[in-house]
């Protein structure tokens, strides 16, 4: 994220370097900024492995290397290059530089060229690529966490966190916090973010998300999961958490027995482990939100269904809020009993 400190040569205001640093970094998701820092990071790594110096702002021989280095040397995809450009012309920005052209026509063609080379399987070793969650392995995870060396608390919140990350299609970090020992009320979901509607038999889990990122304005949104009944139901598993562990109107709701917040990258392990050699894939954290897409996909519903539930753009998102909720009903259910 930017600091006050990259603004020293203006010398500004106390106040107003403040201030502008807070809009710039509201600008963006917090995993955007995480991923621009990554991208600064391997810049260095590149320099330090090629045993020189870039000057900046960048020159078109620099970004030619670096471009080289991840691809030949780190073994990235075309995307993830593509990804790390979009934050070294961020840097730019952030030391007050004009950006030069990173993406030239020579830069996009290799682009190109690389993407196709992946798609015809021609781009070296392939990358293990993260597994879609289904609803056999998150039977398969909740034996695996009934079986678990932890107290009882733990269990359900971990189940709890896990049957809402799967059937909202969540990121994980729409849910949980992303430190231990602080969290940001801003961004992390407190307890009245998220409210029980319906009747008796027919329950709505209403998540209300702050920040979400398809949203860039920051304005907050509603995400409905549906009661769907059998082992897998997403309420069932919220009842159960909050008659252990009721939530805290400015506290995160899921948190462990000493008050600590369970963060992603915590569960994101436990996960690992659990699932390690007893189920075939690469499972993490972003196979809940990969899962019901996908098994959408299987069961033949369109493109536009999926990028609903999904919420991959704004547009299909507010599609998706103003669409009825017996249809997403439904859909859960099925996905719930296969």
């Amino acid at each position: 994220m930017a600091r006050t400190d990259m603004l020293e040569e203006w010398d500004l205001p106390e106040e107003a370097a403040k201030d502008i640093t807070k809009w710039v970094n509201f600008s963006k998701a917090d995993t955007t900024w995480g991923a621009y820092r990554t991208a600064s990071r391997m810049l260095l790594k590149c320099q330090a492995d090629k045993k020189v110096k870039f000057d900046w702002p960048l020159s078109q021989k620099a970004v030619l290397t670096f471009t080289h280095w991840l691809i030949a040397n780190r073994g990235l995809r075309a995307a993830t290059v593509s990804h790390y450009l979009s934050g070294l012309r961020q840097a730019h920005i952030i030391k007050g530089m004009e950006p030069p052209k990173l993406r030239t026509e020579l830069i996009k063609q290799v682009l190109k060229g690389r993407s196709n080379m992946e798609g015809t399987g021609q781009a070296g070793k392939p990358k293990n690529i993260r597994t879609a969650m289904t609803t056999a392995v998150m039977k398969t995870l909740k034996n695996r966490i009934r079986e678990a060396d932890l107290d009882t608390s733990s269990k359900i919140m971990l189940w709890s966190v896990c049957t809402l990350a799967f059937f909202g299609a969540f990121r994980i970090h729409e849910l949980l916090s992303r430190h231990e020992s602080t969290f940001d009320p801003v961004q992390t979901l407190l307890g009245k973010d998220i409210e029980v509607a319906g009747d008796k038999d027919n329950r709505i889990l209403s998540v209300r998300l702050k920040c979400p990122k398809e949203k860039k304005a920051g304005r907050p949104t509603v995400v409905d999961v549906f009661e769907v009944g059998g082992t897998l139901c997403p309420l069932r598993a919220w009842d159960k958490w909050q008659k252990k562990r009721p939530k805290v109107a400015n506290y995160p709701v899921f948190v462990w027995a000493d008050s600590r917040p369970l963060t992603g990258r915590k569960l994101n392990n436990i996960l690992k482990k659990l699932l390690k050699n007893k189920v075939k894939g690469r499972f993490s954290t972003h196979s809940f939100r990969s899962g019901i897409p996908t098994i959408m996909g299987k069961l033949g519903h369109s493109e536009k269904e999926i990028k609903k539930v999904g919420r991959w753009s704004s547009r299909a998102f507010n599609a998706y809020v103003k669409g009825t909720r017996t249809q997403r009903w439904e859909i859960a259910k099925k996905i719930a009993h296969l």
